[in-house]
């Protein structure tokens, strides 16, 4: 999460200082004009200050000030001034401000302005006090709640942070820094969704806000909708072209919608900007892995390790790389140092699921599944909530609406390419095998999992419930995406679409391209869930970091599939055990290919050797020869797993 925004102000209306102190205020507000005269400077001379201030002047504002208190020591206001000036520059304000809150003890926005001086110097505790003291003399202060936010924010305290981000937005619906504040924690913690509101109003109050454009990319891209988190990025970088960590964010944006080239160069750009940006080297550690450069992956993510040697995500990404006992130590030992340190909650999930692999790997299951659980109980807590209520709902209304009178009124129609292959089943299936060695064959292209059927699958329900739907919408998607696999396919005849999820759609996929290939990957349930819980998969599942929930989406899926299964013409949809394809490699490739309708090609029997871009979690598996060692996996944590034993 980017750091919090908290701003020094000079009265109690939460906007910038510049906009938000008026002349009657600001003046008279301390002292009376009589008293003004005896007491300190003439209110032309204190209007002089704050004109400096307003005219975006600081240094010249603090010299003017410092020679007020030449003159007038006790005058509280160009104490309090002072501070703002000195804090506008990034000077440390805190002797100024707390001159001026024993000068003007009453004053809350003195207070409030200290609170940040203290937070700016690493004094979380002192400023969360100070931001209380303010809201004590002035509850209605929004900036207070704002920097009583950002205190509790640094104090670890996200859900009180959270609390008072809310109520400085509900004080004043138009204050910048708390909207971003709270958009940007509530990334944070899972609820991109609610995130995108509170930076939708954040440009509704300025629409050419950079931060805040680049804060709804970010919250789009944690949703998936990479294409409109291009946007937001592409326009964040528009309105401030310099910032490295907008042109960074477009690069990460770029990798899962396969633009590998372009995310890399400019991934490079920030590097030649910021030679020590480690979060971009190791990106390009995450880059050479898609393409399967393993070694040179290692050497990136090392020199991440020289920049920032605790950068969470370069030690997790070694931890697929270690390669004998000396390199588990020195690995265990770095991670050990940085689980013991304060992390978000992303990365500390991050690193338990790396040790879960790591004694997953040394054969201590116990343990593994501890740091497992850990890992998703801090998923859990940072992100995407599971409704069971809510999904069998869904579950249930795909049923009812592709019924068999929806598919025979939709027969006979749609588009007649036979180019499109799509493989479905649950995530860790062996969705990325089945792909890798179709690929391998050299009519055959594999583009990785697209979101298009998803998004379409939920226009068409509501063209379903306004009485829309028709032939003619089903054509249309058809040709919008076969015009998008165009674009990757290339000359194959074929081009694979591995969204696993798309087995949600498959009765609009049939009804649109009728002609177009499934293939429904199966495994163990046990191992499938087992495999999905010790996954990082970044709240991309919500019902992921939890056993009893994953058992209860595993069979709403087999319901949603056995309902396909009966309805879908048997020539379109091949069924394929994981553990058959592993144990027959021969056997089931040459089945796959034929259902295809490929000759078969022996190349696809050396899946592993093809040079290709692959993006999922099973990178690492699918570039070495097949192995059954995962088959029955689940064994190793039966005791564990008492709740997925009724789905096999």
């Amino acid at each position: 999460m980017k750091p919090a925004r908290n701003e020094f102000c000079a009265c109690g209306s939460g906007r910038k200082y510049k906009h938000c102190c008026g002349a009657a205020g600001r003046a008279g507000a301390s002292l009376s004009r009589p008293a003004a005269a005896r007491l300190g400077p003439t209110e032309a001379e204190t209007r002089e200050l704050i004109r400096l201030l307003e005219a975006g002047r600081a240094a010249d504002a603090e010299r003017y000030a410092a020679a007020l208190l030449g003159r007038f020591p006790s005058f509280g206001y160009a104490w309090k001034l002072l501070g703002v000036a000195q804090g506008q520059q990034g000077k440390d304000a805190r002797r100024a401000l707390q001159a001026a809150v024993q000068l003007l003890p009453h004053d809350a926005q003195a207070h409030s302005n200290l609170s940040v001086a203290q937070r700016l110097q690493g004094l979380a505790a002192e400023a969360a006090a100070s931001a209380r003291r303010a809201l004590e003399l002035s509850p209605q202060l929004p900036e207070a709640h704002n920097n009583l936010g950002n205190a509790l924010l640094d104090l670890g305290e996200s859900g009180a942070a959270l609390e008072s981000y809310g109520r400085a937005v509900q004080l004043n619906p138009r204050y910048m820094p708390a909207l971003c504040n709270l958009g940007q924690l509530l990334r944070s913690r899972g609820q991109p969704g609610e995130a995108t509101k509170a930076f939708w109003q954040a440009l509704q109050v300025e629409p050419k806000h950079a931060p805040a454009h680049a804060g709804l990319a970010a919250a789009f891209a944690d949703l998936g909708r990479f294409e409109e988190a291009l946007e937001g990025y592409r326009r964040a970088l528009q309105l401030d072209p310099t910032n490295i960590d907008t042109a960074f964010a477009l690069a990460t944006a770029l990798r899962p919608l396969g633009n590998l080239a372009d995310a890399e160069a400019l991934a490079r750009r920030t590097l030649e900007a910021r030679p020590d940006f480690a979060a971009a080297l190791a990106f390009l550690g995450e880059l050479s892995e898609d393409r399967g450069q393993f070694a040179e992956a290692v050497v990136l993510y090392r020199r991440a390790l020289a920049v920032a040697p605790d950068l969470p995500q370069a030690w997790i990404a070694l931890g697929r790389h270690r390669s004998g006992s000396d390199d588990d130590a020195a690995w265990l030992a770095a991670v050990r140092r940085l689980e013991a340190g304060p992390l978000a909650p992303r990365q500390a999930a991050g690193l338990q699921y790396a040790l879960g692999d790591f004694h997953d790997g040394a054969r201590a299951y116990d343990e593994a599944f501890t740091h497992y659980r850990a890992a998703n109980e801090l998923t859990r807590s940072a992100g995407l909530r599971y409704d069971r209520e809510r999904h069998a709902s869904q579950f249930a209304r795909i049923r009812e609406l592709y019924a068999a009178d929806w598919f025979a009124a939709a027969a006979g129609g749609g588009n007649s390419s036979a180019r499109p292959v799509f493989i479905v089943g649950m995530p860790r299936s062996g969705t990325t095998l089945a792909e890798q060695i179709l690929a391998s064959h050299p009519q055959v292209c594999g583009a990785g999992e697209a979101i298009f059927w998803l998004s379409a699958a939920a226009n068409n329900e509501r063209a379903l419930a306004d009485g829309t739907a028709d032939a003619a919408l089903r054509e249309s998607m058809a040709t919008e995406y076969l015009r998008m696999i165009d674009r990757v396919g290339g000359e194959s005849l074929r081009v694979v679409d591995k969204m696993p999820g798309n087995f949600l759609a498959l009765g609009l996929i049939h009804a649109a391209l009728p002609y177009a290939r499934i293939i429904h990957m199966t495994r163990d349930p046990r191992d499938t869930c087992l495999s999905i819980y010790g996954t990082d998969f970044v709240n991309a599942y919500p019902y992921a970091a939890d056993l009893e929930d994953l058992a209860h989406y595993y069979r709403e899926y087999q319901t949603l599939m056995r309902h396909w299964q009966t309805l879908l013409p048997a020539a379109s949809l091949l069924e394929v055990p994981y553990e058959g394809l592993v144990a027959d490699l021969e056997g089931w490739s040459r089945r796959l290919i034929e259902f295809i309708g490929l000759d078969w090609d022996p190349r696809c029997l050396d899946f592993h050797t093809t040079s290709r871009i692959v993006m999922s979690q099973s990178r690492w598996q699918v570039r070495r020869p097949v192995s059954g060692e995962r088959v029955g996996r689940w064994r190793h944590y039966a005791q564990h797993l008492a709740v997925l034993q009724s789905l096999a």
